[in-house]
């Protein structure tokens, strides 16, 4: 990122140059404008101290009047249209007329201390001006020359220990105002080439940004594709809500030439966003692939795994597969470390008996499995009529309210709402269940992915 940073830095810099003249000719306009305000309110009251401190040197008030017309035509024309885009050169004009009458009437004055100070004043507030170096160096230099050849020719009395006191604090001050005013110049360019280069690298990021956002947008419409978009028989319904763009949480529906018989297969990827949601990809792509196998759960499962082994980057897969016949509400099933389905009916909620010892996938080879005695195996149930069969993913039992961190959904109000929703279709289960959940959270934003199926069993 530093290397990145500098390298554009560089890059913008020839860039930055004219558009840091611009960005000087906005500074110029504003120090045009309240410059000249600031000379025609003070200029006037200067006036009656000219009197009294130098009453026989009536061009003193002359200048400062001078300077006063001078500072409202520079005013008037700043706020013309032509000159809005020439404002360094009202600064100049304004500049050099204020610096030049000041050195005048300290001339005039011999280097009275009191206008000698003022004169210091002005000429510390060269340093404000944005204007180029060898312009505010040149003010200076007429400034100086000004005041000398004023004072001079007038008899100005450069013997006293005021007046050599108040040459070397001159000389001081202009050396600061020098040094500063190039230290100044070199500030101000370095860091408007960097607040440019600054900008154009914040907004190359938010154009990045804006990419992997339609990245993600196409990745979620893509795996929106690969997750059933509807349900494939009457009794059946199916909820899915990832918690970015994309998830890891993935289920799909297996057809076969029987229509009496459906697979279902749920699964859980470790891991949240892109690289889960890959891998839900590799799984929908065997399982499109796998032929006859989908016939045995055990064999798709243990299939899957040596598929996914070493593929996943350290990412498990927790997953179940059954198929279902409807006529004889037999389900032949296998699992992979997943959550056992809920069986919910008039006697209550009951968790389906799985086969012990099934590991996650993509933990241990088909062989280590084998030599380990944790073969993924077949069992069978014959579910009863009037009954559901609740397929579900951790995102649903786990989620805790946003008010009770310490609460979670399956111990606070999982069996409660599932006996209350027993004789609802599976459809008006599947939404209840969920705004039940958002409620219980209190947000309808999650920690987790969640899935949620339900299967009517003999239309109950």
């Amino acid at each position: 990122m530093a290397r990145f940073s500098l390298n554009l830095i560089r890059e913008t810099q020839a860039g930055v140059l004219a558009s840091y003249e611009a960005e000087i000719e906005r500074q110029s306009r504003f120090i045009a404008i309240f410059g000249s305000i600031a000379a025609l309110l003070g200029m006037p009251l200067y006036i009656p101290i000219d009197m009294r401190l130098v009453p026989g040197e009536m061009l003193i008030p002359v200048f400062r009047l001078a300077v006063c017309a001078i500072a409202l035509i520079v005013l008037i024309l700043g706020f013309v249209p032509y000159f809005r885009g020439r404002s360094s050169l009202l600064v100049k004009v304004l500049g050099y007329s204020v610096l030049n009458a000041t050195a005048i009437w300290t001339g005039l004055a011999k280097g009275e201390p009191t206008y000698m100070g003022g004169y210091f004043f002005v000429l510390m507030l060269a340093l404000l001006s944005p204007l180029p170096l060898a312009w505010n160096y040149g003010m200076l230099a007429s400034s100086l020359l000004t005041f000398f050849a004023v004072g001079l020719s007038l008899g100005m009395d450069v013997t006293t220990l005021h007046f050599r006191f108040s040459i070397m604090v001159l000389l001081v001050e202009l050396l600061v105002i020098c040094f500063s005013a190039y230290l100044f110049d070199y500030l101000r360019r370095d860091n408007y080439a960097k607040s440019k280069a600054l900008i154009a690298e914040k907004n190359a990021l938010a154009r990045r940004n804006e990419e992997i956002e339609l990245e993600l947008n196409l990745a979620r419409l893509i795996q929106e594709r690969l997750i059933p978009s509807s349900c494939p028989i009457p009794g059946v319904a199916s909820l899915y809500r990832p918690m970015n763009l994309v998830g890891g949480d993935f289920f799909d529906y297996v057809h076969f030439r029987e229509t009496n018989e459906l697979g279902i297969f749920l699964s859980d990827v470790s891991g949240h966003g892109v690289p889960a949601a890959f891998i839900t990809s590799m799984i929908k792509s065997f399982i499109l692939q796998a032929g006859e196998v989908r016939r045995d759960p055990a064999l798709l499962l243990g299939r899957l795994n040596g598929h996914l082994f070493n593929q996943t980057n350290g990412n498990f897969i927790t997953a179940f597969y059954g198929i279902f016949n409807f006529t004889t509400g037999r389900l032949l099933y296998s699992n992979a470390g997943h959550h056992p389905p809920i069986v919910l009916g008039p006697g209550g909620m009951r968790e389906l008996d799985v086969p012990r010892g099934g590991l996650p996938l993509a933990i241990l080879s088909g062989r280590e499995m084998e030599e380990a005695g944790r073969k993924f195996v077949n069992a069978e149930a014959v579910l009863p009529p009037a009954t559901k069969l609740v397929f579900y993913t951790d995102g649903l039992t786990e989620t805790t309210s946003v008010h009770s961190p310490g609460d979670d959904f399956r111990s606070a109000l999982l069996e409660r709402t599932m006996e209350e929703l027993e004789r609802s279709s599976c459809r008006d289960f599947i939404d209840r269940m969920f705004h039940r959940l958002v409620e219980f959270r209190g947000s309808d934003r999650f920690e987790d992915d969640i899935c949620l199926i339900c299967i009517d069993i003999a239309g109950g």
